[in-house]
């Protein structure tokens, strides 16, 4: 949506910056977050397609669930 009108840099930040801030965590997880959307959009970039990134997000709450999960017991 934003690459139409600006480069991948500003694009992505712009989208990164969006996907945290709807997750709504604090500081630490809003950085963390902020990464991985960057990601998400470097692999869009990349790839022209949607699937990798959403692979990739899968995976990334699977093991964040299984971390906590080992945690808990």
């Amino acid at each position: 949506m934003f690459r139409r009108r600006f480069t991948f840099l500003p694009a992505a930040l712009l989208s990164a910056t969006i996907f945290a801030l709807a997750h709504g965590y604090s500081l630490l997880g809003f950085i963390s977050v902020l990464w991985s959307g960057f990601l998400w959009a470097w692999i869009y970039d990349r790839t022209g397609s949607l699937i990798p990134g959403m692979v990739a997000h899968a995976v990334n709450n699977l093991l964040v669930c299984l971390t906590v999960m080992a945690l808990l017991r």
